[in-house]
């Protein structure tokens, strides 16, 4: 209950935004695929896992890895694209449990550095190119977002955009 109605509030805030930024409550990433302010599960075109935060970590605390999982429709694996005005085609990711946005640890601009969930700041480190070759792109080095295998529970990196399948990821609708 409380989830579900925290992420209505999310609905609402980000809904909010996007009026409050002039647009018409969607974006178009490179490609022509429009995202508007709903859920989604971000999926590996590899593996066929989603996105998810690790429980090890404690999945309410600032800083836990993001990592690849059993797509099974829990709030760690909800993602809300949110376009970032006045730049075409980049987006911040918020996460459905508690909020916090998807981030490159430390805004480092090392190939390995992993990603992390942190409370959303607007920073560089937060925001992701959507590409039509569906990479997602860090607004830090402009690397992607990258798996070192194809295990469940691996946990997702930067790394330079090589064009391999373990850098494609597909933003689906719950």
């Amino acid at each position: 209950m409380i989830a579900r109605n925290l992420r209505r509030a999310a609905v609402a805030v980000g809904a909010l935004v996007v009026l409050l930024t002039g647009t018409a409550g969607t974006a178009t990433a490179s490609g022509g695929i429009v995202y508007g302010p709903e859920w989604r599960k971000i999926v590996n075109a590899e593996t066929g896992f989603c996105v998810d935060i690790r429980q090890q970590d404690g999945p309410d605390v600032p800083g836990s890895r993001a990592q690849q999982w059993n797509c099974t429709g829990v709030d760690e694996q909800h993602w809300l694209p949110t376009p970032v005005p006045g730049l075409s085609n980049i987006f911040t990711f918020t996460e459905g449990r508690n909020h916090l946005c998807l981030d490159v640890h430390l805004a480092s601009g090392d190939p390995g550095t992993v990603l992390q969930q942190w409370p959303c700041n607007g920073t560089a480190a937060q925001q992701w190119e959507i590409r039509s070759t569906n990479e997602i792109v860090s607004q830090v080095n402009f690397q992607c977002m990258d798996t070192t295998s194809r295990n469940k529970g691996t946990v997702l990196m930067q790394w330079p955009c090589n064009g391999n399948l373990a850098q494609r990821w597909v933003l689906k609708k719950f």
